[in-house]
């Protein structure tokens, strides 16, 4: 009986995690949208209205232009590509915030800084368009800097072979894994997802995201412009 008590309480508490990180991602969904509202009370609806006119040809046309955002209250930066259909938007998360998001949910502080010391964003991808569902792979994805070689992101199973090897528990796993932006995944028309991803990459690094998908067996490229990783202190 007491094995049984003890299983059943495991399964409840994982599950518990697990809500309180879908509730976590939402939450970074809605720090998203408030740099949309901060930008239509700096500019102006005329301003807004006109920007959204531009966005929308540009999907409309295939274009793939990087819009580029800092917000007034926190100094974060964020970034989005719409390209046929499909848009990709990273926000920063800065090294204290994904310090603290760990730590918060019972990581050792040593393995926290070890997250927190890598380039982190949070990733939004949707399919607001496309002809089709699309695919996509993250280990194909690559962030270019000026003078140096393709680089590939640090993916989630990256991240859960070094935490085993660490020796880290089986719940924090399982919860570390939910926070993160899948490696693969399809998207039908409408369908999006959001989560973490990293590069490992120094503090304040200046780079190109190249990225891309299938439809309909052809395959879609496209580049994020001008993307930095956070400081410490945004803005510096």
């Amino acid at each position: 009986m007491r094995g049984l008590l003890s299983r059943i309480f495991h399964k409840n508490h994982l599950a518990s995690r697990r809500s309180a990180f879908r509730r976590d991602m939402r939450r970074m969904g809605r720090m998203a949208e408030s740099r949309l509202k901060a930008l239509l009370r700096e500019t102006g609806r005329l301003g807004l209205y006109l920007w959204g006119a531009l966005a929308a040809g540009a999907v409309l046309a295939g274009e793939s232009s990087t819009v580029h955002e800092r917000s007034p209250e926190a100094g974060l930066e964020s970034w989005k590509v719409s390209h046929r259909g499909v848009t990709l938007e990273l926000a920063q998360i800065t090294p204290d915030q994904a310090r603290a998001f760990f730590i918060g949910r019972g990581f050792e502080r040593v393995d926290a800084e070890r997250y927190a010391a890598s380039c982190v964003f949070t990733a939004i991808l949707r399919n607001d368009a496309a002809p089709a569902a699309i695919a996509y792979r993250l280990a194909e994805w690559r962030a270019v800097r000026a003078g140096g070689q393709p680089q590939r992101l640090k993916l989630k199973e990256d991240w859960l072979k070094e935490w085993e090897a660490r020796g880290l528990a089986q719940a924090r796993k399982i919860a570390f894994a939910w926070s993160q932006f899948p490696s693969e995944q399809r998207f039908e028309p409408g369908d999006w997802n959001q989560g973490m991803l990293t590069l490992m990459l120094p503090r304040g690094s200046r780079f190109d995201l190249k990225y891309g998908w299938t439809a309909q067996g052809k395959t879609e490229e496209a580049m994020m412009k001008g993307v930095t990783c956070a400081n410490d202190n945004p803005g510096y």
